[in-house]
């Protein structure tokens, strides 16, 4: 498959600022009472852990793919700022009482929710921009947390590389589409550069599913305003980028180890494929001869 170009979750475009939310709540009450009967509460929604049943301080819109075009259905932005807050209390609250992979799991669609009530109102501002910053941010960080889990049909705590990948992209497109539009009324948003910086790294080389493809990162790179494109974020994804193409594995394992956490936690997705090269670049080299294991583990970043 090729590099993601697709906007967030594939809304239809005629849908884009055609209509108002009046829902005041983090979740409207139409959507409460039919989750209720058929019992799809999530744990972080119940008063009672046990019991199918919700509150309106704990229930959250949950992301649709039907999309209902009724205003009581899409959240104000009072609520979506709300609800967004919600999320954070429950990614901080819930730290060491449940497993990142649940709250992983809950926030994901929830966030997706907030998205869509975003794109299908038309909100595009500095507003609808600190809301899918957040989205971005915590999925980064997810995607190095998790990645050790392997997706299981039917288990709760389980995570799917691709899936978050997939949602992280779009969200970054986007984005991407606010800050374009934002810099043409003449007022770039300040978090441009970090999330310009995040997109070309997910487009710097080839990870699971996905294939390189040098004319998809070059047609990224000529949309940025030139400030950007020189932007400390944009220059070391660029940096990850030119030592994927080069096979530069010193280099790569350099840049990652001096990298921010969060453009560590997305380069991870790299580091098996790097590995791999260098280590049959390794053994090549040294033409059956022994290496010091911890030699080998410095080269490979696999050090403390």
């Amino acid at each position: 498959l090729p590099p993601f170009t697709t906007p967030d979750d594939d809304a239809d475009p005629t849908l884009r600022g055609a209509i108002v939310g009046t829902c005041d709540a983090m979740c409207p009450a139409a959507e409460v009472e039919r989750r209720e009967r058929i019992e799809d509460v999530a744990v972080f929604e119940r008063p009672d852990p046990s019991v199918a049943r919700t509150s309106p301080a704990l229930a959250v819109k949950k992301f649709a793919r039907n999309i209902e075009q009724d205003p009581a259905n899409f959240r104000t932005r009072a609520a979506l700022a709300a609800a967004q807050a919600h999320l954070r209390g429950i990614m901080d609250a819930d730290a060491s009482s449940a497993p990142l992979s649940l709250v992983h799991r809950f926030l994901w669609d929830r966030y997706r929710g907030v998205r869509q009530d975003l794109f299908v109102q038309g909100m595009a501002d500095g507003f609808a921009a600190t809301l899918c910053e957040e989205h971005v941010r915590f999925m980064v960080l997810a995607e190095h947390e998790l990645c050790e889990l392997t997706p299981r049909a039917g288990e709760a705590e389980t995570f799917d590389s691709h899936l978050n990948l997939e949602q992280i992209n779009k969200a970054l497109i986007t984005l991407g589409d606010m800050y374009d539009a934002a810099a043409l009324a003449g007022a770039p948003l300040g978090g441009e550069a970090e999330f310009r910086g995040y997109h070309v790294l997910t487009l710097a080389g080839t990870h699971g599913r996905y294939r390189f493809s040098a004319a998809v990162l070059q047609d990224a790179l000529a949309h940025l305003r030139p400030e950007t494109l020189a932007s400390a974020p944009v220059q070391r994804a660029l940096g990850f980028a030119r030592a994927l193409a080069a096979g530069d594995w010193a280099g790569f394992f350099a840049r990652l180890a001096a990298a921010p956490y969060l453009d560590a936690c997305l380069a991870h997705m790299y580091v098996r494929h790097v590995r791999a090269r260098a280590l049959t670049a390794l053994c090549a080299a040294c033409g059956g001869q022994a290496v010091p294991a911890e030699d080998v583990a410095r080269m490979l970043g696999t050090y403390d």
